[in-house]
């Protein structure tokens, strides 16, 4: 059984229990005050199945998921570097594109990764370089930044 079952099913009989308990004490089951009609009508009233029951209205909570906020980004914040696969792609874009017209981006995307996935390792290290260029110069001009921003 699932878990907000069985605990909706002992919080329940617990409440159940805990009104037999205090309505019911001392008396002894089966007798006039404490048969099966008296309880029933002390748990449920003048409740009968399949009787309507109408179910006042509550006003619905929020149900849209909250969004996280999106950490707004200091303009003057500098740019982080660039991957070797972005360095990849738009050094073959123009061909790409020409090669494969009509495509869309998201199909140019794939096989810019397929091209990417298929690219020896000896030619990836080019891109590899320029990315560890890139990274050390946003390692640097982020040190300026946060010695200006604190």
């Amino acid at each position: 059984m699932d878990a907000q079952f069985n605990t909706n099913v002992y919080h329940f009989t617990s409440e159940v229990m805990n009104l037999l308990l205090e309505k019911f004490d001392g008396k002894v089951v089966g007798s006039d005050d404490m048969n099966m009609s008296v309880i029933m009508n002390v748990l449920f009233g003048d409740f009968k199945p399949g009787d309507k029951v109408v179910v006042p209205v509550q006003e619905p909570e929020n149900t849209e998921p909250k969004k996280a906020k999106k950490k707004k980004k200091d303009p003057s914040e500098p740019k982080r570097p660039t991957t070797a696969f972005f360095y990849y792609t738009s050094s073959i874009r123009e061909s790409v594109a020409k090669d494969n017209p009509g495509k869309s981006v998201g199909e140019l995307s794939k096989v810019f990764g397929q091209m990417w996935a298929d690219l020896p390792e000896g030619d990836k290290q080019k891109f590899k370089d320029l990315n560890e260029k890139d990274k050390e110069r946003y390692a640097k001009e982020l040190e300026v930044w946060k010695q200006n921003n604190p």
